[in-house]
Parts: C-alpha cells; sequence; structure tokens
C-alpha cells in the first residue's frame, strides 16, 4: 500500500454516502485516487473508524471547500469525538451536516483548488450500538457488524480508486476461537480478505482493489466471538 495507515474501528452498521455540499454542487468534478479505510471494534463494544481520502480536483470544477460526511444516529456519537485534518492542518469547523445525516467538515483557507490535490483525514471514535448478534455456528455465540463505506455520487467522479478497507477486529481472539468475515457485495476485488496480525496483536481482515471506484456502493462484515465485547 502506498500511504500511511491510521487506527480505527466500527461495528454493524451502515454508513450514509459522502457527499460534498452546496448550492453548486453539479460544479463538483474530482477523482479519489486512494481511499484508506481503517475500522476498529474495540473490547469496550465501540467503534473507532477513519477515512483517508486523496482528493484530485478536476481543472475549471467547483472548489471543495466543504465535505460532508454521513454517520449513524446522532445518539450514537458525539461531535467532540471527531477530529480531521487537511494536508495535515487540522480542521476546525466540523458540524452537524445540513445535507445528509452526519457531519459537515469545513476545509476553510486549505480548500482544493481546480486543478489541485490534497489528503482529507477524519477519525470518529466512540461508536455506539451498532455491533450485533450473529448466527454463524449452533455451538458458538458470535457478534458481528455490517459496514457500507462512504461514496460519492457518479456524477462528481472521475476515474478508479485504489480503495483499502481494513478491520481490526477486538483483541484477545484465542487460536481456538475463529472469527468470520461476510462476502463484500459490490466488491471488484478478491471475496475473500488478506488476514493477519496488526502491531497491537489483533487479528485484521484486509480487502484491497485497484478498481474500485468513489462511487461504489460497498458492503463488508466480520463476526468475532461474543465473549469479546459486552453484551
Amino acid at each position: 500500500m502506498k500511504f500511511k495507515k491510521y487506527l480505527l474501528l466500527l461495528a454493524c452498521l451502515l454508513w450514509l454516502p459522502l457527499t460534498f455540499s452546496n448550492a453548486f454542487a453539479q460544479d463538483y468534478l474530482f477523482e479519489v485516487p486512494e481511499t484508506d479505510i481503517q475500522v476498529y471494534i474495540e473490547s469496550d463494544g465501540t467503534v473507532a473508524i477513519e477515512y483517508y481520502y486523496l482528493f484530485r480536483n478536476a481543472p475549471g470544477a467547483h472548489v471543495i471547500d466543504y465535505v460532508d460526511i454521513g454517520m449513524p444516529g446522532a445518539s450514537r456519537y458525539s461531535l467532540s469525538d471527531i477530529s480531521a485534518t487537511i494536508g495535515g492542518s487540522p480542521i476546525t469547523d466540523i458540524s452537524s451536516s445540513d445535507y445528509v445525516d452526519g457531519v459537515a467538515l469545513g476545509l476553510g483557507s486549505q480548500s482544493i483548488q481546480p486543478g489541485g490535490s490534497g489528503i482529507v483525514f477524519m477519525r470518529v471514535e466512540n461508536v455506539r450500538d451498532i455491533i450485533y448478534s450473529a448466527s454463524v455456528e449452533e455451538t458458538k455465540s458470535y457478534a458481528s457488524m455490517r459496514f457500507q463505506p462512504n461514496y460519492f455520487g457518479s456524477e462528481f467522479i472521475l476515474g478508479s480508486t485504489a480503495l483499502t478497507i481494513t478491520f481490526h477486529l477486538p483483541p484477545g481472539i484465542t487460536d481456538t476461537e475463529v472469527p468470520r468475515y461476510f462476502s463484500p457485495k459490490g466488491w471488484p476485488g478478491d471475496e475473500a480478505p488478506a488476514s493477519m496480525i496488526d502491531d497491537d496483536g489483533r487479528v485484521i481482515y484486509q480487502w484491497y482493489s485497484e478498481n474500485a471506484s468513489a462511487s461504489g456502493v460497498y458492503e463488508f462484515g466480520v463476526a468475532f466471538p461474543a465473549s469479546l465485547v459486552p453484551r
């Protein structure tokens, strides 16, 4: 992978599309050459998630000044648990979106100009109530989550994106406990993810495709022993 990894997690929820909000939204036109999504399922039952986007604005297109990111219901997260950067500089304008059920990131003086590029990173922690029970084996109790990454309207998108999505399962999985994954929906890459151990000793599942689309509607899911998170 070509870009820096970050930390994060998440549970069984479908995220709403990530869109750009402006009265002149029809003028937005951009590429997203690289996307990296890190999903972390914590032992306290909460989820953290990080989005890394490399945007390349088209010449003559509207400046990318706001990014609206869909979130679960407002009762499941707090604005105070969200942080973001543009080009490594903190984004201080983080508010509830007027356009989607989620948040708006105001890029301010770091807005991405026509013909320019920029990296937007967002992290949300302590997402609650998105892990559910799952029927995997009759002899064991499993918890699960399903996740639909943010996506853009196809009318805004040029080209393809190299997309990586990584699930970090809760710590504590032993050799006798078998986590599972669900076959992704709409995914242009391999159905089976790579499986490995991260730097914190967690089992991770990772999907990657160079042929994904920033407007693609994909769904992923994982399951793990229910004993690893609160009931």
